[in-house]
């Protein structure tokens, strides 16, 4: 059983055990493929709450500029037992509660709950991130890609996001 810890060590904790999300903090924008579709998206990601939780809004558009997919997520850390825990929410409702896993080679992390669910691997690139989704297959079969992103810092992009929609032009 671990012992009991002041409110300041909890707190120190929480920052400490989010370090490998630190990557993920800024704002981005980019370009990938949804089940055989161009899309582009927006991110941000930013830690709240004294760094001991780090939100993550996430937008996809088509080619039109519509948005097709929103979610946000927030990760915590949470030190009785070790873990970074995802909250995580997307349009329709949806709301889920994940374990997140660091990449053994500490290249970023993954969520996966078991077989039946999806696989989300959010990865460091030399200029920003990469994200990942694996969906499960009905049939027995390894998990296939169903959609990745590549995410740049919003400044460095050349498509800046319009001031109106924020969809990336």
């Amino acid at each position: 059983m671990k012992a009991p810890m002041s409110w300041e060590q909890r707190g120190t904790a929480a920052q400490n055990g989010l370090i490998p999300l630190r990557f993920l903090l800024g704002e981005w924008t980019g370009h990938g493929e949804s089940d055989g579709v161009v899309i582009r998206g927006t991110c941000l990601v930013r830690a709240i709450l004294n760094d001991t939780f780090v939100q993550v809004d996430e937008k996809l558009f088509d080619a039109s500029g519509t948005i097709i997919h929103e979610d946000h997520c927030f990760y915590r850390f949470e030190p009785t037992d070790g873990r970074i825990h995802l909250t995580h929410m997307m349009a329709h409702a949806w709301l889920t509660e994940r374990s997140v896993e660091v990449l053994p080679d500490g290249s970023g992390i993954r969520w996966f709950d078991g077989p039946f669910s999806p696989i989300v691997k959010l990865t460091k690139s030399p200029s920003g991130f990469r994200s990942e989704v694996w969906l499960p297959s009905d049939n027995a079969q390894p998990p296939a890609l169903s959609s990745h992103m590549d995410y740049f810092p919003a400044n460095e992009q050349e498509n800046q996001h319009s001031e109106t929609d924020g969809a990336p032009q």
